[in-house]
């Protein structure tokens, strides 16, 4: 699959208002498939949008805003797990102690689950 099977063409004959409105259709048609794929790719990474604007209004709250405009999916352990891993992992290379027992588990959770977890 390719994002850019999402686009398709149109063949329009007739009046130049005609054939705009054609292109327009066309163009809205297409942007609305392109979004789907999108919407499509996160849910099968175990990703789901955030709602528009939601970024801006967690950083006017104090509250961190999710990476690139998505949230994590309900039910999506595993991804939560590596993030949380990743983040104890560099708080517990920099000597945070209790940041190494939450590695140290999280870290046979995710072992246990056939994943094996690496800094990056």
């Amino acid at each position: 699959m390719q994002k850019g099977s999402a686009d398709q063409g149109y063949i329009a004959v007739g009046s130049p208002a005609f054939v705009a409105g054609a292109g327009i259709g066309n163009a809205l048609g297409n942007a609305i498939a392109e979004d789907e794929y999108m919407k499509n790719c996160l849910i099968l990474s175990g990703w789901k949008r955030a709602l528009h604007r939601q970024g801006a209004a967690a950083v006017a709250t104090g509250v961190p805003p999710t990476p690139y405009g998505v949230a994590r999916a309900p039910g999506s352990w595993i991804n939560t797990a590596l993030l949380d891993w990743s983040d104890a992992n560099n708080k517990c290379i920099a000597g945070d102690k209790a940041a190494c027992a939450s590695r140290a588990k999280l870290g046979a959770r995710l072992k246990a689950a056939g994943i094996i977890p690496s800094p990056v």
